[in-house]
């Protein structure tokens, strides 16, 4: 006979090996409460643990094969031979427990591999999808610039057939009115590209480093540059120059060929405002737009002084849909002299002189009288600027 010092373990090769509870009948137990006793009766059970009887000294209990693995004995004693196929099986249960934990690994390395394979793929259905979004959306996009570009080729083309038709008007017009300078403003840091690219449009600036005044165009062209007749509109011109207190502004005046040679709009008004985006684009355009920027509503030109190249209203504007090259421009104007403009001044040829301050800079004349006018942007909407 063997001494177990740990019934436990022979609990557990009982409960799965055919007959090994019978083998330990009349065999002794110690009992850490009721002392040494001996197993008189045990009664297998299905699906249930096996039931064991223990006679002490003075009385007989009743056990489950779980009170062995309970720590209550401390002592069993079972023959040899049932010893040894105990201890085998203690090897092989072993055994079977690392291939088990072996095989249950491998069984959850296949599931997250699995998992991982299905997130892979969803994420690829995903990353194709949004492609093919992605692809939509672009072609949704340049087939609206498409049709934009050739709707914008098509006003261009109207406008200079306007012009021409109305070339001899307008020559007249700008000879008797004296127009002798149009004006664009931008930062100072602008000029070195406009004067190797010229005065481009916002579309045509697209992905170029280039400071605007403004995050929209409110007047629906991001395919123009904005000009002014012979002043700035201070207006807006000022409103810039107070919240970027620190830059350096710039003013180019150019030749008013470019009102004969260029596709151009002629706003009597802030182009962005409500009232100039309900004007029909034939009143706009070639000798008819060109006159109505000095429209004289109830003698207000004369009441005004105005002279007679400055349009009516200050924040009067030319959408040009070209862009406006060096040969155009005659003088640049700073508001300051820094090392930036001194590098500019270098590219310059002689004709094209850069003057510091001055007049560009300020209000024009009649400032007075518009100083207490509402606003003509419309406030409904996002203020455009007057350059690009």
């Amino acid at each position: 006979m063997v001494d177990l010092l740990d019934p436990s373990d022979f609990a557990a090769f009982a409960e799965a090996t055919t007959g090994a509870w019978e083998q330990i009948l009349k065999t002794s137990i110690e009992h850490n409460r009721f002392g040494i006793g001996s197993i008189v009766e045990v009664t297998r059970r299905r699906n249930q643990p096996t039931l064991v009887k223990v006679q002490f000294r003075h009385e007989l209990k009743l056990f489950t094969a779980n009170a062995f693995g309970s720590g209550v004995f401390s002592l069993l004693r079972i023959p040899d031979a049932l010893a040894v196929q105990c201890e085998d099986w203690k090897v092989d249960w072993a055994a079977e427990q690392v291939r088990s934990a072996a095989e249950e690994k491998q069984r959850g390395e296949r599931a997250r591999e699995r998992r991982l394979a299905e997130a892979a793929k969803r994420e690829r259905l995903e990353a194709e999808r949004l492609n093919q979004l992605a692809a939509e959306e672009r072609a949704r996009a340049q087939a609206v610039a498409a049709r934009r570009g050739e709707t914008i080729d098509a006003l261009r083309t109207r406008i200079l057939a306007a012009q021409q038709a109305s070339l001899d008007l307008m020559r007249k017009m700008i000879a008797e009115r004296a127009i002798e300078k149009l004006v664009h403003f931008t930062r100072a840091e602008n000029l070195a590209s406009i004067l190797e690219r010229g005065i481009l449009s916002r579309e045509a600036l697209s992905g170029t480093p280039f400071l605007h005044n403004d995050e929209v165009r409110v007047d629906g062209y991001p395919e123009v540059s904005c000009i002014s007749i012979e002043f700035p509109n201070y207006r807006m011109f000022s409103r810039y120059k107070f919240t970027n207190r620190e830059a350096n502004w710039a003013v180019i005046t150019m030749s008013s060929r470019v009102l004969l040679e260029k596709p151009c709009l002629f706003y009597p008004s802030n182009a962005a405002s409500y009232t100039s985006r309900q004007l029909a684009q034939e009143s706009l355009v070639a000798f008819e737009g060109l006159q109505r920027m000095f429209g004289d509503q109830e003698g207000l030109r004369k009441k005004l002084e105005l002279p007679n190249g400055s349009p009516t209203d200050p924040q009067a504007e030319i959408l040009v849909f070209d862009a406006i090259e060096r040969e155009f421009f005659e003088e640049i104007h700073v508001l300051r002299r820094d090392p930036m403009v001194d590098q500019v001044g270098k590219q310059l040829p002689r004709a094209v002189p850069i003057r510091i301050g001055g007049a560009m800079f300020a209000p024009r004349s009649d400032y007075k009288h518009w100083q207490d006018k509402t606003a003509v942007v419309d406030t409904r909407e996002n203020p455009a600027s007057g350059t690009s």
